[in-house]
């Protein structure tokens, strides 16, 4: 496939999306799915994602590159972008984990009054996301909820008013995870594949939650910045690493609510950063994941940036961007084929050590 897809975090209310890129070689275009396409950077006159099986070298099992290869702890020698944006709503859920509805003031809301300019950007690049939502949100916006889905973008679990697991542990956690995996199956019509925490502050509790619930990955923590798989007495499942340094609350966010009151920086000064951070995963072959929020990247001057950043993209490299569930596809077809997955076991400690 010829130069490729790739994708953004558009103006949905309150949401996060996410979108993940593998290098692709070869001129031939290959037959896609649908289902698969996420922004692929792996197509030259704006193409669909190929499905990942034309992209497994079938003599060695491996992800084929152009002949260099970089050694990628997680997807093995191959030389891989994935990226995912990750689309959140819950600008009006921010710090109100203790109440029991969020408040209704306007200028703390950021719903859609038309279908966001995001959604409609990556429907002409014919790239699908994964959005992470409160439970809340999907119950008061059902609207911005079926533009997402019938785009065919995933809906990940994000909380239910965006409470932080660390000061809800217990029988409060487990109600609000519930309630919010409730809303999934009533809304959605199907329960979420992927967790994350609000505030990136995921406990043992939660992920033995989502575990026990049939999710697939979390996508919370930073231990890497390639997928691995982490283990509990419960089970398994994914972790999808997310970092501050590709999030745009630090630049763009100013809330005086939460006391979170940085300088809030300009387009393109915000942005540089996950420019620099892409260049860097695509020389080595890495995971990029840009986690943007519509109320903040979604504004006109900082999407106009964005879109055409993934236009440009899209023309000159060879990148693969998939929904975060299609990730965990692959890796799961890595794993069956005996590939040595990094694997974290939690908890890391279950006390103070003697």
């Amino acid at each position: 496939m010829r130069a490729g897809q790739y994708g953004g975090d558009a103006a949905i209310p309150l949401a996060k999306c996410s979108g993940a890129l593998r290098t692709l070689d070869g001129d031939g275009d290959q037959t896609c799915d649908p289902a698969l396409l996420a922004f692929d950077e792996g197509n030259g006159a704006f193409h669909r994602a190929a499905r990942l099986d034309p992209l497994i070298d079938q003599q060695d099992a491996r992800p084929r590159s152009e002949g260099r290869q970089a050694h990628l702890h997680v997807l093995d020698p191959a030389r891989i972008v994935r990226e995912r944006h990750t689309v959140r709503i819950d600008a009006e859920l921010a710090g109100l984990a203790d109440r029991q509805e969020p408040d209704t003031q306007p200028r703390r809301q950021s719903r859609p009054q038309n279908e966001p300019h995001g959604i409609e950007t990556y429907r002409r690049l014919g790239v699908g996301q994964s959005f992470f939502i409160p439970g809340w949100c999907l119950k008061t916006y059902p609207d911005a909820v079926e533009a997402i889905l019938k785009d065919g973008h995933e809906i990940g679990h994000h909380g239910w008013i965006h409470e932080d697991p660390v000061t809800t542990r217990g029988p409060s956690q487990a109600e609000a995870f519930e309630t919010a995996l409730d809303a999934h199956r009533r809304i959605c019509g199907v329960l979420p594949r992927g967790y994350r925490a609000p505030v990136y502050n995921v406990t043992q509790q939660v992920i033995d939650l989502a575990i026990r619930h049939g999710l697939r990955y979390d996508s919370s923590l930073m231990a890497d910045d390639a997928p691995y798989r982490l283990t509990t007495a419960e089970g398994a499942l994914w972790e999808m690493p997310v970092h501050w340094g590709t999030d745009d609350w630090p630049p763009f966010a100013h809330y005086a609510e939460i006391g979170y009151m940085m300088p809030v920086r300009g387009p393109s000064a915000g942005l540089a950063g996950f420019w620099e951070e892409f260049e860097a995963q695509y020389e080595a072959g890495g995971f990029f994941m840009p986690i943007l929020h519509p109320f903040l990247t979604g504004r006109l001057a900082r999407w106009r940036l964005v879109e055409r950043w993934l236009e440009e993209i899209m023309a000159t490299r060879k990148v693969w961007v998939a929904r975060l569930e299609d990730i965990a596809d692959h890796l799961d077809a890595l794993a069956a084929r005996g590939h040595d997955i990094r694997t974290e076991r939690l908890p890391y400690y279950r006390g103070p050590q003697k």
